[in-house]
């Protein structure tokens, strides 16, 4: 699998062991807090340990929390990463077994013909036009002579001979 972003860490999912500690220490100080103030009898005394204890216990505890969160965000996204990059494989192979390019424009070319549009003819497979309903197919020659200008994405002027392009203009 081809890493995005950056360099993994050496052993995926220590966030979660370091959340834990916090979590658990986080329990730990408020708990070494609330010992402090049981054994104070006044009100005034208790108050330090319960403020100080209780905000870095919580503190810890929201430490951890947010590891948690991340880690689960970095695992999310080595799944998605690793869905897309079997997508792309697949689509690359469908695209080479078809014999298509990247716009579209492949080798095959339905025994010369092509699309015509409103303002500019297409190859049949480029990606302007597959899928669209109401397809007229014609010679290259013929979309020429309708005063038809070829597709600047599948480049559909490849099956026209030069000469009678420059004519044309």
């Amino acid at each position: 699998m081809k890493r995005l972003s950056g360099v993994a860490p050496k052993r995926p999912g220590w966030q979660v062991g370091a959340a834990l500690l916090f979590i658990a220490a986080g329990f730990a100080v408020i708990g070494v807090a609330w010992n402090g103030a049981a054994s104070i009898d006044f009100a005034q005394g208790q108050l330090p340990y319960l403020l100080s204890g209780g905000a870095a216990g919580l503190g810890l505890i929201g430490v951890g929390m947010v590891l948690i969160l991340f880690e689960g965000a970095r695992r999310t996204r080595n799944h998605l990463d690793q869905r897309l990059d079997t997508i792309a494989g697949l689509l690359e192979e469908t695209m080479r077994a078809r014999g298509d390019g990247a716009n579209g424009n492949g080798s095959h070319s339905q025994k010369g013909l092509v699309v015509a549009g409103r303002s500019s003819f297409h190859r049949p497979t480029c990606r302007l036009v597959i899928g669209k309903e109401d397809q007229v197919l014609m010679t290259s020659e013929e979309a020429l002579e309708r005063g038809l200008t070829p597709c600047r994405l599948c480049a559909p002027v490849a099956l026209v001979d030069e000469p009678q392009l420059q004519t044309e203009h």
